[in-house]
């Protein structure tokens, strides 16, 4: 889920008034956070979200981006430790800044 509308774009439509209402109240209280800091909001976000999702643990992410990356990450290594799935490497590396960035092959 993208919360953020990509992280640093504030995506508020056409000036709904609670969506106005609601980031006011919020930019008086902090403007942006993140998993570096603490805060009393991601502890009890977590928690909530996970018993949503039935799910032990979350990871928020910042970007699609981010998400599609650890998504990634945590399945590979899940095959490598529960299937003895072989790490492989790709055959080249893309300049961006995540590994899947470039189109994934088909």
């Amino acid at each position: 889920m993208d919360m953020l509308a990509a992280y640093s774009a504030q995506n508020f439509g056409h000036r709904h008034p609670e969506l106005v209402a609601a980031a006011k109240a919020q930019l008086d209280r902090v403007t942006l956070t993140s998993r570096a800091f603490h805060n009393d909001q991601l502890g009890p976000f977590c928690k909530e979200l996970a018993e949503l999702c039935d799910m032990e643990m979350v990871l928020p992410m910042n970007t699609g981006a981010e998400g599609v990356e650890t998504a990634l990450k945590t399945a590979r290594k899940w095959g490598y430790q529960k299937k003895k799935v072989r790490a492989t490497r790709p055959r080249s590396s893309s300049p961006a800044r995540t590994s899947t960035a470039a189109p994934l092959p088909s």
